[in-house]
């Protein structure tokens, strides 16, 4: 441990391959060093029992070290260094690179930008690693779960001191109503006070107070009905703060019953994996629904008569200071979905072979739009791509159709008769598929994605493209051919050579900024 000027805890770290400790400062400074599947020494600081958290996970101690390996992914990550009390101590950042083997940091964050900029959801994931996005295209399942609960550990505590700070000074309105008061309590009559003294035995005190004994000595006062102006918090704006609570705390209590759910999920030898993680984060959950209902019963939205969202109490949040970050902060924290303009929150990614895998489907998507710009081009999503596919782009043009079709569906040969896409053994879930119609005329290619380029690798990955050239049919229909698509020129270099991909229709290519020959022959025309 290295205290800095500040007081600050700074950890000294050793990373793999280096038997000298290099410093890692608190946030918002960044340690670099770490890499993917490269382990990592942190030392633990002297002088009380800590615990470290890496994305929640809290690491084993071993001979006063904490050992870290990162898995298949790449990116920023955070931790926090938790003292003997349970309270966060410091938070720090790190940075993990891919594996030199694959592809360097500049060119991974290349992948990242060019997938952000047409399709940002590809990004989402479930791995420690993170990056910056906002709120646009829809998630589904897990993936919408931890977005949503990332944007409430951002987002809520900060709503939550922002209502507490407005509570302070709420907002208040003056309302005039009608009370039924004793006489020398009445300040304001009117027409309706006179109407209802005049009907009443208060009447005969005004006309003849000493005459009327009975009347003076009754168990109950002379009273009257009066106009009454009371001050209350029951206000629109008020009622909007208390609606936004609401869906603040129905959220949380979503969030944590999928996260829930996810406990004991199958586990997988390429994805980090969730239940070291969870446990923390429903405990987070818990905190943060007990601060929301103590919240709404006190004072003053315990007062509110109910919860409401009106325009007239949006305009009233946006005209006040003191209310305005509650709306802003409140609506960040419900926020769902990933991209667009606005790019503030952290988001979990997918594996780096994952993110190569979705980079290949938005780069050959796009060299074929731009091959093709003649066709009538429409991206679809899950719902609605063919073969039960993650995403597809289709162009369309009298007899002609195209297609370019992320993570198909290939049932064996004994399920689904209806799907055009069959396998004629197991299923198969190849990474790409293209689709080429002209009239009665077919050609389709199978194409699956290795983040990977030593020589060995390759060449054990080429398994693959031999299976799915095989295996895989549409519409009864061998594919032309089957390719690799790997990051960088392969040890194996014959594997991209075009006369080879002709001879033996499968092979490897380097999807850059043109086409594998074998490909656009398929694309045609022909």
């Amino acid at each position: 441990m290295i205290p800095d000027t500040s007081g600050r805890v700074q950890l000294t770290v050793r990373h793999q391959g280096s038997s000298a400790g290099v410093t890692m400062a608190p946030a918002p400074a960044v340690a670099c060093g770490f890499q993917e599947m490269a382990e990592s020494k942190i030392v633990v600081p002297g002088g009380g029992p800590w615990q470290l958290r890496i994305d929640d996970e809290s690491i084993p101690q071993e001979d006063g070290v904490w050992c870290w390996q990162p898995g298949f992914f790449a990116g920023e990550v955070g931790a926090e260094l938790v003292g003997a009390d349970g309270e966060v101590a410091e938070v720090y950042r790190l940075d993990v690179s891919p594996d030199p083997d694959k592809l360097g940091q500049p060119r991974f964050r290349a992948l990242l930008d060019e997938i952000e900029a047409e399709a940002p959801a590809l990004l989402a994931g479930t791995e420690p690693s993170t990056t910056v996005l906002g709120a646009d295209a829809p998630l589904e399942g897990v993936l919408e779960t931890l977005v949503a609960f990332s944007r409430l550990r951002h987002h809520a505590q900060p709503f939550i001191r922002a209502v507490w700070h407005a509570s302070r000074q709420p907002r208040t309105v003056t309302r005039t109503t009608r009370a039924v008061v004793d006489l020398h309590r009445a300040r304001r009559v009117d027409a309706q006070t006179v109407r209802t003294l005049a009907r009443g035995r208060a009447a005969a005190l005004m006309v003849d107070p000493e005459g009327l004994e009975d009347v003076r000595d009754a168990d109950s006062p002379a009273r009257a009905d009066v106009p009454w102006r009371e001050t209350t918090v029951d206000c629109a704006a008020n009622r909007c703060v208390v609606a936004i609570m609401g869906l603040v705390r129905r959220r949380v209590h979503e969030v944590r019953e999928s996260l829930r759910a996810q406990t004991g999920a199958e586990r997988s030898e390429t994805r980090w994996a969730l239940d070291g993680r969870l446990s923390h984060r429903i405990q987070l959950l818990d905190e943060l629904d007990g601060e929301l209902w103590r919240l709404l019963r006190s004072e003053p939205w315990r007062q509110v008569s109910r919860p409401e969202i009106t325009a007239a109490g949006l305009n009233a949040l946006a005209a006040d200071p003191r209310y305005a970050s509650v709306n802003q902060l409140g609506w960040k924290s419900l926020r769902q979905g990933v991209g667009g303009a606005s790019a503030e929150d952290r988001v979990w990614l997918s594996p780096t072979w994952e993110i190569f895998e979705r980079w290949c489907f938005v780069r050959l998507s796009r060299l074929v739009r731009e091959r093709h710009p003649d066709l009538r081009w429409v991206r679809h999503a899950s719902a609605t791509a063919p073969g039960g596919a993650l995403a597809a782009w289709v162009g369309r043009r009298d007899d002609v159709e195209l297609a370019v079709v992320l993570q198909p569906h290939f049932p064996s040969r004994d399920q689904s008769l209806a799907s055009p896409l069959r396998s004629v053994s197991r299923e198969r879930w190849p990474d790409l598929i293209v689709l080429a119609t002209r009239g009665a005329t077919r050609r389709w290619a199978a194409l699956d994605a290795k983040y990977r380029r030593a020589r060995q690798y390759v060449l054990e990955a080429m398994e693959s493209a031999h299976i799915y050239r095989d295996s895989l049919r549409w519409l009864g229909q061998r594919a032309n051919v089957s390719l690799l698509f790997v990051p960088a020129e392969p040890g194996a270099g014959w594997l991209t050579d075009p006369r080879f991909h002709e001879e033996e229709r499968v092979g490897a290519w380097v999807l850059d900024g043109a086409l594998p020959p074998a490909l656009v022959e398929v694309l045609g025309p022909w």
